[in-house]
C-alpha cells in the first residue's frame, strides 16, 4: 500500500505505521511549504507532489490543512496561510 492508497482509502484494510509516517511528512512538507511562502499557487505545490498524488489526494491533503485552520485556498487557486506565525 503507498500513500495514495491511504489518502484515498475507504474501508481498506488499516495502513502501517511507516505508511502514516510518510503521509504526515508529506502533510507536514505540504504545510511547511506554505508557511514558509505565506502564499503559494495550488499548482506550484501539485507540481512538487504529482509523483506521489493524484489529484484527489491532494485535494484531500488541502482539505486536511483547511479543516485545521492552517491554511485557505482561495477561488483562484492561491493557498494563503493562515496559521500561526512562527518565528524562523
Amino acid at each position: 500500500m503507498n500513500l495514495q492508497t491511504i489518502l484515498d482509502s475507504k474501508g481498506a484494510p488499516r495502513p502501517t505505521k511507516a505508511q502514516l509516517k510518510a503521509a504526515q511528512a508529506l502533510l507536514f512538507a505540504v504545510a511547511e511549504a506554505v508557511r514558509t511562502a505565506g502564499e503559494i499557487p495550488s499548482g506550484t505545490i501539485y507540481a512538487a507532489v504529482a509523483g506521489s498524488l493524484s489529484l484527489e489526494a491532494y485535494a484531500k491533503l488541502l482539505t486536511l490543512l483547511e479543516r485545521a485552520e492552517l491554511i485557505v485556498v482561495e477561488p483562484s487557486n492561491l493557498i494563503r496561510w493562515v496559521g500561526p506565525k512562527v518565528a524562523a
